[in-house]
């Protein structure tokens, strides 16, 4: 994976995949958008800017055609969310670590993006999510957090 730039602190990329595409009608992130797959455009982005890139999915999903160096993490259970991927996701990384989590649908992710979102976390904001959508939710991906499980 590539390595950060020296002046930044180290960040973990996690991209779930843990969908079942039921409403899709077929494995979604296989879908082939500008010459490969989503879950494969969602990889590149945090790989120019992550020491390491995690894949959450569920515990019955077949592992993707994934680059060598992209760890697979499973969900312990199937059809729980995208917070059980941020759990899963979140428990394999280290203490402390600051980590941007990106969902493996999206193609449109731009390393800009994550790197302001990443600039975002301090001691006082240790999430960062991007505005709001047309309806009031927040987005909830993409999205840059600092895992410190020491104090919970």
């Amino acid at each position: 994976m590539a390595a950060t730039a020296a002046a930044e602190r180290a960040a973990r990329g996690i991209v779930l995949a843990g969908g079942r595409s039921t409403r899709f009608g077929a494995d979604k992130l296989a879908a082939v958008e500008r010459g490969r797959p989503l879950l494969a455009h969602a990889i590149a982005a945090l790989d120019c800017l992550c020491d390491e890139v995690v894949v959450a999915i569920g515990p019955d999903r077949p592992v993707p055609d994934l680059p060598s160096a992209v760890r697979v993490l499973r969900d312990e259970r199937e059809a729980e969310g995208p917070l059980a991927g941020l759990v899963t996701g979140l428990a394999g990384l280290g203490d402390d670590a600051r980590a941007l989590l990106v969902a493996g649908d999206m193609p449109e992710v731009h390393p800009g993006v994550l790197r302001l979102l990443l600039a975002a976390l301090d001691d006082d904001h240790p999430v960062a999510v991007l505005g709001e959508e047309p309806d009031d939710r927040p987005r909830p991906f993409p999205m840059a957090v600092v895992a410190d499980r020491k104090s919970t």
